[in-house]
């Protein structure tokens, strides 16, 4: 495990370049000051802070976007406590197999940076698949920060969908039955939304997703 000293960039840090999106963003967002375990964290990762990735990890404790519907995870906060290292079961079992869990949102999305394409994908609840932005890390969060959030949520957020992301915790996900990815669950105002927590919303839709793909099979 590299030294902290080592992962440290001051002379072309990414913390400018982050500092300027959030100013520029269209959407309210919270940037949050990191915890006490930020520096475990970036040598968890083993990445230095010339990256965004590793700025978030290091100078943030995380990022919420759009009122709280995205939580970008960092270093670990009191109001985001998943902490990138942690959450991913970093030096251990991980959480995803195929890459690092970057983020997730309040209707039970989850973002992923994927090793083998090295961008970032995600896993939409309205279809159970890995889908590919296209999108390395920073462009990712240029994307989510701008105005192309909208359009990315299209369809998938419905009108009052701010009331019943206030009662969220970021701990919580919405949970939907019928499922989103079911014909009777395409329209989130005609399900039932209900509160679940973030960890069992993952293992929940992991499964889901498996079992639906051995059944395209």
């Amino acid at each position: 495990m590299r030294r902290l000293e080592e992962l440290i960039d001051a002379g072309d840090p990414a913390l400018p370049r982050l500092g300027a999106l959030v100013e520029g963003s269209p959407h309210r967002v919270d940037v949050l000051l990191p915890g006490e375990g930020a520096a475990d964290c970036l040598r968890a990762l083993g990445i230095t802070t010339r990256s965004m990735l590793g700025a978030i990890a290091y100078q943030t404790g995380g990022v919420m976007i759009a009122d709280g519907w995205l939580r970008v995870l960092g270093g670990g906060s009191a109001q985001l406590p998943r902490r990138l290292d942690l959450w991913n079961g970093l030096g251990g079992e991980r959480r995803h197999a195929g890459g690092l869990l970057v983020a997730d949102d309040a209707g039970g999305g989850f973002f992923a940076w994927q090793d083998a394409t090295r961008t970032v994908a995600y896993l939409a609840p309205d279809t159970l698949v890995w889908e590919d932005t296209g999108l390395g890390y920073e462009n990712w969060l240029k994307a989510m920060l701008g105005p192309e959030l909208l359009g990315f949520y299209e369809g998938l957020r419905w009108d009052g969908w701010r009331f019943l992301a206030t009662e969220l915790t970021t701990s919580q996900s919405m949970f939907f039955h019928p499922p989103r990815f079911t014909a009777e669950g395409s329209d989130p105002m005609k399900c039932y939304r209900g509160l679940i927590p973030v960890d069992e919303c993952w293992d929940v839709q992991l499964d889901l997703a498996r079992q639906l793909a051995e059944a395209r099979a």
